[in-house]
C-alpha cells in the first residue's frame, strides 16, 4: 500500500493489469470448499463417517484445485518476482497464500487418515473443528490477496 500511494500508475510502469479469468476460477472454487469444510464438521458431530469423509475428500479436491489453478497462473505470468517492486510484492503475496492453502492441503489429508482410522467421533472432533477454522482462515487470507492483488489495480486506474 506504501508503494501504490507513492505512484498514480498501478501496477506501475509498461505493466499490464493482471489478468483475471483464472484467479477468480481459483477464488471461486476455494469459496465452495468451505462447504465441505462445514458439512465434515457437522456429519463427525453427528457420527456420520462416511459423510465426514466425502466432504473431506471433497474438501482436499477443491483445495488441490485451487492450488493447481494458482500454480499454473503465476507459471504463465510474464514477468518473474525480479522485475521492479510491484512483482515482488505481486509474487510474495500469492506464493504465501499458496503455501498456505498447501499446508491446508496436506493438513486436511492427515485427518483424513484419521478419519479413515476411525478416530474421529461425535465426542472427540476437536481437529475437524480446527481443520474447518483454518479452512475459513485460508479462504479469508485468499481474499485479502485477491482483492488487494488482482481487484484493485482496476479500482486504481
Amino acid at each position: 500500500f506504501y508503494l501504490r500511494s507513492s505512484t498514480n500508475n498501478w501496477p506501475p510502469g509498461d505493466m499490464a493489469l493482471p489478468d483475471l479469468f483464472i484467479p477468480t476460477l481459483a477464488t471461486v472454487v476455494l469459496l465452495i470448499s468451505v462447504i465441505p469444510s462445514y458439512l465434515d464438521d457437522v456429519a463427525v458431530k453427528k457420527n456420520d463417517q462416511r459423510g465426514l469423509i466425502i466432504n473431506l475428500i471433497l474438501q482436499i479436491v477443491l483445495e488441490v484445485i485451487f492450488v493447481g489453478l494458482v500454480w499454473y497462473y503465476l507459471t504463465t505470468l510474464n514477468f518473474n518476482w525480479q522485475a521492479n517492486a510491484y512483482a515482488s510484492i505481486y509474487w510474495l503475496n500469492i506464493i504465501f497464500a499458496l503455501t498456505f492453502a498447501g499446508a491446508m492441503v496436506i493438513e486436511a489429508i492427515f485427518i483424513l487418515v484419521l478419519a479413515f482410522r476411525g478416530f474421529y467421533n461425535s465426542e472427540r472432533h476437536w481437529g475437524i473443528e480446527v481443520d474447518g477454522l483454518s479452512s475459513y482462515l485460508n479462504v479469508a487470507e485468499w481474499l485479502l490477496v485477491y482483492l488487494t492483488v488482482f481487484i484493485s489495480p482496476y479500482l486504481m486506474r
